[in-house]
């Protein structure tokens, strides 16, 4: 038989909230409170340096507001933005969301971050803990589902994958991926079919890529349908 091609990768996705005199971005549960103007003077100048890609000198404005009150967690939770998502820089983000949670305890978005930073420094079983607690705090929440699928892919807990990435394909149905790995989950699954269903969505939406079609072809071979891998 041959090896159907699992295009299931690490997410290294988090998303840079848009800072407002409200505060930051709300979860479901939890709305961190507005900072003090002597706090968000340096976390506005931080986020006008992101948008200019000046990423080091975001990072030196969030350590200032870090500094000006270390105890509100808003310098920790922006300067854990940028190292995860501009930088790469896993181990320093993960700190810096360990302190914005020492504060903001039940954060949904803060679970998922550090989440992310497990899943990129590899530890596998504490990046499920944070992703499924950002979802006990936020059911909604579709970047933890998204990662916390490719967790349990990892995990080969492929019940589970498959769950989870159904739950964000009804909440974001337009983003194209996920019919990709909810596909990598069915095969491992014995679920043919429904692999194959999740590869055809995925290519009326991108017809495009031509991995996928590959990986098509490969999975018409194991279900003995060699003139459709043909065509």
């Amino acid at each position: 038989m041959l090896r159907y091609q699992c295009l299931t990768c690490m997410l290294c996705l988090f998303l840079f909230c848009p800072l407002t005199s409200q505060g930051g971005q709300p979860t479901k549960r939890f709305i961190p409170p507005p900072p003090p103007p002597t706090i968000l003077s340096f976390l506005l100048q931080g986020q006008k340096l992101e948008a200019q890609n000046n990423f080091q000198g975001a990072l030196q404005a969030y350590s200032q507001a870090i500094q000006v009150n270390p105890i509100i967690p808003y310098g920790y939770w922006y300067r854990g933005l940028v190292y995860s998502q501009a930088m790469g820089n896993w181990n320093a983000a993960k700190a810096d969301f360990d302190k914005c949670l020492e504060t903001w305890t039940t954060y949904s978005a803060a679970y998922c971050g550090r989440g992310i930073c497990y899943l990129n420094l590899q530890n596998l079983q504490a990046a499920a803990k944070d992703l499924h607690k950002a979802l006990a705090l936020d059911s909604n929440n579709v970047l933890a589902m998204i990662n916390l699928g490719t967790v349990t892919y990892w995990l080969q807990d492929y019940v589970l994958c498959e769950k989870v990435l159904s739950r964000a394909i009804t909440l974001q149905p337009k983003f194209v991926q996920l019919f990709q790995r909810r596909s990598d989950a069915r095969f491992q699954l014995g679920r043919y079919k429904d692999a194959l269903s999740d590869l055809n969505t995925f290519l009326s939406m991108d017809g495009n890529n031509k991995s996928v079609y590959s990986n098509r072809a490969l999975l018409k071979i194991n279900m003995g349908d060699l003139q459709g891998a043909i065509d």
